[in-house]
């Protein structure tokens, strides 16, 4: 999320304008100021807020047809800068003071709460809505007696939001987050922040290696079991029952607790050392190929899947434009390199370029840095992963351009643009991609993104469907689609049933302005009845002349809907405003798709998509998705979700990756790394080793090939990194019972709204660090922890 400075404004004009053809219908909303923020009440998906970078709230009643401010949650001198969507129909606007307001009815009501609270940031459980936690300043900040005493607290709530205890002070503003519900005694209301041993004096004044990373087990009952230090059970001396990990980082997800600690090695050289803590076990310290320097950036790609996807980054690279993404096994502490040399964007921001497929299991897209100046901007070929980033592929390019002729570029590959256009991919269009790229030598700054390209089957092949790089949009079930060029103001859409079919409409959704440009003399002749005479006269009129009236579509939203034919076009024309452009097919009359209770019948224009191209197993599973087929073009009016026809797959070598310290030989065996020490197992005071293959995370596989076979009474694990031991507690096969029984597919992540605001207290670090999960706020962006 952006920073936003608040202004306020009297009055709000909104214009909106109607129009229809051949029975689409659209109208247009202007808004003053940038939109920051468009969302969907869940659960009432005709309901819909925008919010501009001016702090004034919009609603929608219908959709995105007509819009008016909501006034009811704007108070004098207090605008809106932050909305969480909370899910079902609740939801909470953030006061850039301390005034907040929250719905749980979809917006029929509203009700203040946290008054006074100017939060730092503010976390909701995603399974409760009720339960919640922020960071607030402690009230000594404001007191100029006390300011030495001016720290951060952690609160509590358990009622929505209208009750707050404080439950930990002298906190890490940006290092709390829920934990995860596990089998090891972790409840859902389990909290973990980092928190100082120190609890005096000016917080900005406290080294950062006095900090700790501490769980509450239950905070509602303030209830502190805790976590560990690789294994071992420390305590803080100032509060000998809390029991702590030096830390100074924290993630959570459904699956994984991830934490980071700072130690030297023989050198003096400060070493990053990972924790994780997977399904609510213990925390146990991770291993890397190699060791990871306090300098170095890092991005949680994705921890959904059963595994931890991590890019990591230091300033001395070569190229500076790549890095390394790594992946760990089922418990999150075994990495091992999926993908070197991963590109970054050497531009603001230095972004990675992994990219999470939605809708189908373990499948990624990445960049691989082919820069041949060290130094330059990154020159990028894009990569494809079926399998959790155990293996990836170069993009096939098309046949053909979008015109039907030939492509011909020696050595050249498909490569897709990951930073500035992110690709569209959705579980309401299985298989399906839009992305826009260039075929060459690779994608960067030098050699941008300059045609639109569609894969129907997973990125298997391709096909260019624009000659522009475009803003794309996708109704559910791929049922309509909408592309728009990006490059320049347009008026125009197109628009299909089937972007495989090739057959695309253009409408204009734009509304021409009028503008008198001159006059003209007419003569102006009638029959008067009173008189029964002819009278004509001349009379001066204007002439209005119409001017298209194009505007820059930023992106494309539309309702999560089964059966949704609604679309939103969200851009604008100047610096100034923004614009909202609503487009229904909900009256174009569309041929429907037949029979989807026998795809893959002549009869049905259903199908059943396999993620496998030759209809093998992928991750140990056989996984057919119903949906309709390529090429045909009908309208897709299945209201409801699509049907995962799931059968289990004995096990085969492509189930399994090099584990830890074993690198993958010529003729596709594991090989050990000399270089690498491998934590071992001690059952009964013997040591045993890694059989060298551990199964891909996520696999379902059962019998079969048994490479990785490991003894399941394993209790003690052994770390040649940090010498320390951890409780293992049988989980080296936890893929054969946890993981089976996680939940599949993408797992919404916690509901989190960062307010930044400008933090006087200047934290000592004493590294270089940036811990950082991607698309917590936004589908678009990432956000910082």
């Amino acid at each position: 999320m952006k920073a936003i400075q608040v202004l306020f404004v009297l009055s709000l004009v909104g214009i909106v304008f109607l129009q229809s053809c051949s029975g689409i219908i659209s109208s247009e909303f202007t808004m003053p100021g940038d939109i920051i923020d468009l969302e969907y009440v869940q659960s009432s998906p005709n309901v819909v807020y925008a919010l501009n970078d001016r702090g004034q709230l919009f609603v929608s009643w219908n959709d995105g047809q007509t819009w008016g401010i909501e006034s009811r949650v704007i108070t004098p001198g207090n605008g809106i800068f932050g909305i969480m969507n909370l899910g079902n129909n609740s939801m909470l606007f953030l006061g850039n003071l301390t005034v907040h307001f929250r719905t749980d009815d979809a917006g029929a009501t509203y009700q203040q709460v946290a008054q006074g609270k100017a939060f730092i940031t503010i976390e909701f459980h995603q399974d409760n809505v009720l339960w919640g936690m922020g960071t607030v300043f402690d009230p000594n900040c404001d007191i100029p007696t006390k300011t030495d005493q001016c720290n951060v607290n952690l609160i509590t709530t358990t009622d929505g939001g209208f009750t707050w205890i404080v439950l930990e002070t002298y906190v890490d503003p940006y290092q709390a987050t829920f934990g995860n519900a596990g089998q090891y005694g972790v409840l859902p209301t389990a909290i973990y922040v980092a928190t100082s041993s120190i609890k005096s004096g000016f917080q900005g004044g406290i080294p950062q290696n006095y900090f700790n990373l501490v769980m509450y087990n239950d905070f509602r009952s303030r209830t502190v079991t805790i976590t560990t230090e690789g294994g071992n059970q420390v305590q803080v001396p100032q509060n000998p029952n809390v029991l702590v990990m030096s830390a100074a980082g924290t993630f959570s997800s459904n699956q994984f607790v991830l934490g980071l600690s700072v130690s030297f090695n023989g050198a003096d050289q400060e070493i990053l050392t990972f924790f994780s803590s997977a399904y609510g076990g213990p925390m146990l310290p991770a291993v890397f190929p190699e060791p990871i320097t306090a300098e170095s950036y890092f991005t949680i790609e994705e921890v959904d899947i059963g595994a931890v996807f991590l890019s990591v980054w230091t300033p001395h690279n070569d190229p500076v434009s790549a890095g390394h993404l790594y992946v760990s096994g089922p418990l999150g502490i075994e990495y091992i390199t999926s993908l070197a040399n991963e590109t970054r964007d050497t531009r603001i921001g230095g972004e990675m370029s992994f990219y999470e497929w939605m809708g189908l299991t373990g499948v990624a897209l990445s960049g691989q840095d082919v820069t041949q100046n060290p130094n330059g901007p990154y020159l990028s070929q894009t990569m494809i992963s079926w399998n959790v980033g155990s293996s990836w592929s170069h993009l096939d390019t098309p046949s053909v351009d979008v015109h039907g002729n030939p492509i011909s570029c020696t050595d050249c590959t498909l490569n897709l643009d990951l930073f500035d256009y992110t690709p569209f991919t959705t579980d309401r269009a299985r298989g399906y991609i839009f992305a826009n790229g260039n075929i060459g030598k690779g994608i960067g700054p030098s050699n941008p993104a300059a045609q639109t390209f569609l894969s129907t089957d997973a990125g298997r092949t391709w096909s260019m469907i624009s000659d522009k790089v475009s803003t794309y949009g996708v109704g559910y079930h791929g049922s309509i689609s909408i592309i728009v060029d990006a490059t320049s103001p347009q008026e125009t859409l197109h628009w299909t049933l089937d972007p495989a079919s090739g057959l695309w409409e253009a409408y204009n959704f734009t509304t021409p302005l009028l503008q008198q440009t001159s006059n003209k003399t007419v003569n102006i002749t009638y029959f008067d009845p009173d008189t029964n005479q002819t009278v004509s006269y001349l009379e001066t009129v204007p002439v209005n002349t119409s001017y298209a009236n194009p505007m820059y579509v930023g992106y494309i939203e539309t309702q999560p809907a089964l059966d949704n034919k609604n679309f939103l076009l969200v851009g604008y024309r100047d610096n100034f405003t923004s614009t909202l452009v609503f487009v229904s097919f909900n009256d174009v009359e569309l041929p429907v798709c037949r029979d989807p209770t026998n795809p893959g019948t002549p009869e049905s224009d259903y199908e059943l998509f396999n993620q496998e191209p030759d209809n093998s197993c992928v991750l140990g599973q056989h996984l057919q998705f119903l949906r309709r087929k390529a090429g045909v073009y009908c309208y897709d009016a299945l209201n409801s979700t699509y049907h995962t026809f799931v059968t289990t797959c004995p096990c085969t070598r492509s189930d399994f990756q090099c584990d830890y310290g074993f690198n993958l030989g010529a003729h596709g065996e594991c090989i050990k790394d000399p270089k690498i020490n491998v934590p071992v197992c001690i059952v009964d005071g013997t040591t045993i080793l890694s059989s060298g293959y551990r199964k891909i995370a996520n696999d379902k596989c059962t019998g079969g090939l048994a490479l990785d076979a490991v003894p399941t009474d394993c209790v003690v694990v052994v770390n040649p990194v940090t010498s320390t031991t951890g409780i293992f507690n049988k989980l080296k096969n936890v893929h054969a019972g946890v993981i089976a029984g996680a939940v599949i597919g993408s797992v919404a992540g916690l509901i989190i709204i960062i307010v930044i605001i400008y933090f006087a207290v200047h934290w000592a670090r004493s590294r270089a660090f940036r811990f950082q999960r991607k698309n917590d706020l936004t589908e678009e962006s990432g956000s910082s922890l």
